[in-house]
């Protein structure tokens, strides 16, 4: 379960950095 929640945590983050490099109104 952790591990699922962890690597939740690093998708969320990555499509963060995404949205910020092409921020798409």
């Amino acid at each position: 379960m952790c591990k699922t929640a962890r690597h939740l945590h690093e998708m969320l983050s990555r499509l963060l950095l995404l949205k910020e490099f092409l921020p798409v109104s």
